[in-house]
């Protein structure tokens, strides 16, 4: 398994550094990615450490203090969209991902553990309400019911405890529909998106669309090794100027610009094939879906510890693989850091052997 990571990691370092026309810059852009590369070091790290003694509640606690912090920065700093210390759909993300990991092995928790699992599981939610990022409300919506199919896999479910579970989701939506925060954005976002589904635009939604169309028709132009990292959004930017009818009363200059400030393309997917092409996506497809498919046949192990920690690993890479459909993942530090740690304890806590 290590072995293969580190395969794939060479080729994607070496598709970044070979297809940029800038090699100083090629080099800087590893650091986006380096990260994965300590995931195997890591997990060594991990290997003669009681996981289960200390992971738990040390992403409980983590919950509730960034989620404590998240209310500070809105309620008494006064922002607009509680981030952490990062930005706001990171934090979001982060928070979303985290607070479905704490709950992760609740049935099978005492009731001690099973109290401080919904305090996390409250606060979390809280601070992924505050942080305003919408692709973080809607894992709200979905991670219950990933859980639901990993706790049926492993004989948790009874129709009494499912009942109560789906009376919770249906609760938890029905109080996420009175706010005016979600309601508000959730309608502006709805707005864009007919706008921009068969147009190109500059609205907040509308610029995803129209990069993600622009993209894949970049993408089809240099399919096999893509553009260069550096070069993601320039090249998009620039076919949206010449080949879009949709900004006639702009300034030509005034559109690239625009969509030439992002440094990436809002899509991983989308994002990653048009600076790496064909092979890059193979590579990050490689590094997330091969994990997943592990943990999943772990996820039913007689060994209720290693049956949390391919859990918690299948829940990690869900998320982030419904993450990457509207941001970036593979290039922010913070996300890259939570993987890499998830990743490593979710091998070695999963493992039947615990060979490294």
């Amino acid at each position: 398994m290590h072995i293969f990571t580190s395969t794939c990691l060479a080729v994607a370092f070496s598709l970044t550094i070979i297809n940029t026309e800038n090699i100083d810059m090629g080099i800087h852009k590893l650091g986006t990615n380096i990260h994965y590369f300590f995931a195997p070091f890591a997990a060594v790290l991990f290997y003669k450490v009681n996981l289960k003694a200390i992971i738990p509640n040390a992403i409980k606690l983590g919950v509730i203090i960034a989620s404590t912090y998240a209310a500070y920065e809105y309620h008494v700093l006064d922002l607009p969209r509680a981030d952490g210390v990062t930005n706001a759909v990171i934090f979001g993300g982060l928070m979303v991902t985290m607070t479905f990991v704490a709950i992760s092995n609740f049935p099978k928790e005492t009731i001690a553990e099973k109290i401080l699992s919904m305090l996390s599981f409250v606060f979390g939610v809280y601070a992924v309400v505050l942080s305003g990022t919408r692709g973080a409300w809607l894992l709200i919506l979905l991670l219950p019911f990933l859980l639901l199919v990993v706790w049926s896999k492993q004989q948790l479910i009874t129709k009494k405890t499912l009942l109560i579970i789906l009376v919770a989701i249906g609760a938890l939506i029905f109080s996420l529909s009175l706010s005016d925060k979600i309601a508000k954005r959730v309608d502006v976002a709805f707005n864009q998106f007919s706008a921009s589904v068969t147009k190109d635009s500059t609205s907040s939604v509308g610029t995803r669309l129209t990069m993600w169309r622009h993209g894949f028709e970049v993408f089809k132009q240099k399919p096999y090794l893509g553009y260069g990292l550096q070069n993601t959004t320039n090249v998009v930017a620039e076919r949206i100027k010449n080949e879009s009818n949709e900004f006639q009363g702009l300034k030509l200059k005034q559109v690239e610009n625009h969509f030439k400030r992002f440094d990436h393309l809002h899509n991983e997917y989308v994002n990653t094939a048009v600076a790496k092409g064909i092979l890059g996506l193979a590579t990050l497809l490689a590094l997330l879906l091969l994990p997943l498919i592990m943990f999943w046949k772990r996820v039913t192990a007689t060994d209720s510890s290693k049956a949390y920690f391919a859990t918690i690993g299948i829940i990690t890479i869900v998320s982030y693989l419904i993450i990457g459909l509207t941001n970036i993942i593979s290039t922010q530090p913070l996300l890259n850091m939570f993987f890499l740690v998830i990743l490593a304890v979710s091998f070695i806590g999963s493992s039947v052997n615990k060979s490294v």
